[in-house]
């Protein structure tokens, strides 16, 4: 973005977090749920990420937005949720978390706005296809169904029938590396302490050998997992901790994390989840 462009550039966000960093001359924070009430902040841009996916029915964000546009026709929207295909095509089984109420694929994540009247402009994957983009407008006509993605349906069908099965041997796997590992006397950590590595300490039924997770968000250092207790710590407790082995919670870290690693003067095992 431009300097001139950041500098004209203003906006209002509505988030019930109650720390924001500060930008007070530029956003407008609202601490609050969206609903009709904030339909007069008139935007040429909406932008919401990983929110639709905590709401139990979609569309009771979706239609308030739709009405608040009104006939501003060129508001563009973008969403950004979790992909479940992602999810249950390559067993990520460590994103189900109970704060999730929806998984969107592409065709429902599209048949979601299509019905709450808007028109789908683009879709596409983020973070190694861990995320879905969505770009739309407002609709001017009514809503009409089409088969376009019927096939993607089915696949998706195939994945969640099979899934069940898939998790437990995935599940018990784990279960056995960890065991081997506490057998052979192996220092073992965890490393991303966010919903990854809370599902994957939570899930399995020996976590007790992995003592400590590291993050690198200052905020959660010195802080405990929730149900597990391991005990969130930053990246150099491991020179003095000096494990055998890193156990990654999202591969797309994997390169940084040996990165830093490696200049902490320590050679260990690496293992993706």
């Amino acid at each position: 973005m431009s300097s001139s462009a950041k500098l004209s550039s203003v906006g209002a966000a509505v988030d019930c977090a109650g720390e924001h960093s500060p930008m007070a001359q530029q956003v407008k924070f609202i601490q609050d749920f969206y609903s009709e009430r904030y339909q007069d902040y008139q935007a040429d841009l909406i932008c919401c990420r990983h929110t639709l996916e905590h709401i139990s029915n979609p569309a009771d964000l979706l239609k308030p937005l739709r009405l608040a546009i009104g006939n501003r026709l060129q508001t563009m929207v973008f969403f950004e949720v979790p992909n479940a295909l992602h999810t249950f095509r390559n067993l990520a089984v460590w994103d189900i978390i109970y704060e999730h109420c929806c998984y969107f694929a592409p065709t429902s994540l599209a048949q979601a706005f299509s019905r709450c009247g808007f028109q789908i402009c683009e879709q596409s994957e983020a973070f190694e296809g861990q995320f879905l983009c969505l770009e739309a407008l407002p609709a001017t006509n009514d809503f009409t169904s089409n088969d376009e993605r019927k096939h993607e349906v089915e696949e998706l069908s195939k994945d969640i029938t099979t899934f069940k099965a898939k998790f437990d041997t995935l599940v018990e796997t784990w279960e056995q590396k960890l065991l081997q590992m506490a057998q052979a006397g192996k220092k073992v950590v965890a490393w991303g302490a966010g919903s990854k590595g809370v599902t994957f300490l939570n899930i399995l039924n020996n976590q007790d050998s992995i003592e400590y997770i590291v993050d690198l968000n200052p905020r959660k250092q010195g802080m405990y997992v929730a149900g597990t207790g391991q005990k969130i710590v930053p990246p150099e407790f491991l020179g003095e901790y000096k494990p055998d082995v890193v156990i990654i919670m999202n591969p797309i870290y994997e390169g940084e994390i040996r990165e830093l690693v490696k200049g902490l003067g320590l050679t260990a095992e690496f293992m993706c989840v």
